[in-house]
């Protein structure tokens, strides 16, 4: 579970799916279209970056769990590639990823690709 600006953000491996609660635990929003969301990480201005690991790609989602974009997908990595733990540095604005490729390593998204992709 990870907090962010009094919501919370639940992913569930098993039932496939990201989930939006506030403070009293209702539930707010539902993203389905993943497999395996294995962590999710949100940023102060309420974006949500999920770790899509059954489909080896991570996804920016709204605060209210709209897909607003595929960051990285196989096509862009080695395959195969799957995200596994997400944290975004609110202050250095970069999105660091911890993935499994032939060896677990952790690489990390520049801050100005991040804006840019919050623009599109």
């Amino acid at each position: 579970m990870q907090h962010c600006n009094d919501l919370f953000y639940l992913w569930v491996t098993v039932c496939v799916q990201v989930s939006e609660l506030n403070v009293n635990g209702d539930l707010l929003a539902t993203f389905t279209d993943v497999s395996v969301p294995w962590h999710l990480s949100a940023d102060s201005e309420g974006h949500v970056f999920v770790a899509d690991c059954g489909n080896h790609r991570i996804l920016l989602l709204t605060g209210q769990l709209q897909l607003q974009r595929v960051i990285v997908d196989t096509d862009s990595q080695v395959k195969p590639w799957q995200p596994t733990r997400l944290y975004y540095n609110d202050l250095t604005s970069q999105l660091y990823v911890v993935h499994h490729s032939a060896q677990q390593t952790v690489s990390f998204i520049e801050p100005d690709v991040i804006s840019q992709l919050r623009l599109r």
